[in-house]
């Protein structure tokens, strides 16, 4: 049994469980949602999209939740968990903040192409093996899934209305 003054070790967000986050982010909550990985079913299978999740001081009312997508294409939103609460530290006071990482990033599952993930950033032949390996699977990696993956968190997670932040995309 936890102690009275120990912070939970899990919480409820809509119907999302979340963990305490790992030393780099002790203040948050982890967690993760399963999506197919292809909402046409063509491709069977599915993929496991990872956020973080920031509650806004409990003191104030809630004026909602901040979205922060990395894009890129390959960078991991979670990956500048200490950039992005700097730079949205004044408009998180009031908000919850929701750091998505695409499919392929982050704390997302990962995308299996050994020479690309071990290549420089934007190495097209890497780029172009990586593309072959997937085959069938290498446009399910874009920003279309992106976006129904973080519609079906936002749903899964009982958030109606978002402010966005995407430096990149």
């Amino acid at each position: 049994a936890a102690r009275a003054d120990e912070p939970p070790a899990t919480r409820t967000v809509g119907v999302v469980t979340l963990e305490r986050c790992p030393a780099a982010a002790p203040d948050g909550w982890c967690g993760s949602i399963e999506r197919p990985l292809d909402a046409s079913g063509t491709v069977q299978g599915t993929i496991r999209i990872g956020f973080e999740w920031y509650e806004h001081d409990p003191r104030v009312a809630s004026a909602g939740t901040l979205v922060a997508v990395q894009g890129g294409p390959g960078f991991g939103t979670t990956w500048g968990r200490d950039t992005f609460r700097t730079i949205l530290d004044v408009t998180t006071f009031d908000r919850d903040l929701l750091l998505f990482d695409a499919r392929g990033t982050g704390t997302s599952e990962a995308i299996d192409c050994p020479d690309a993930q071990q290549a420089r950033p934007f190495e097209s032949e890497a780029t172009a093996a990586c593309a072959a390996r997937l085959g069938e699977r290498a446009g399910l990696y874009g920003t279309v899934a992106a976006a129904d993956d973080l519609a079906a968190l936002l749903d899964a997670l009982a958030v109606s209305r978002v402010d966005y932040y995407g430096p990149s995309y």
